[in-house]
């Protein structure tokens, strides 16, 4: 959250094609990017990015970040749909029905 920008950085540098983010993400480095002068990203490789996690997406915004990006390679037509699963991935690391636990002490 203290510097935004190096998560694109890391997108120029390590070549990403594919990575995903908060709205608040994406409003941070628009912010960023307008305070700081030295930056190295190309984001020409991204190929999709994607808004969501939980949290409502404002196209307002996406609009604002693909303006603020096209000149250092973003497309326009990089966004997905994306929806965070977390809640899906505590229900997958139960136990079978009618199984009771114990806090049994291991021997």
């Amino acid at each position: 959250l203290k510097k935004p920008l190096l998560w694109l950085e890391a997108l120029t540098r390590y070549g990403a094609r594919w990575s995903a983010a908060p709205d608040f993400a994406y409003e941070l480095c628009v912010r960023r990017l307008a305070e700081s002068s030295e930056v190295n990203i190309d984001l020409g490789r991204v190929v999709q990015l994607a808004c969501g996690a939980g949290e409502r997406c404002r196209p307002h915004q996406l609009e604002r970040f693909v303006e603020a990006f096209t000149s250092r390679g973003l497309r326009s037509d990089v966004w997905v749909p994306n929806y965070g699963l977390a809640e899906h991935v505590v229900g997958t690391c139960g136990c079978a029905r009618g199984v009771i636990l114990s806090q049994q002490r291991p021997n």
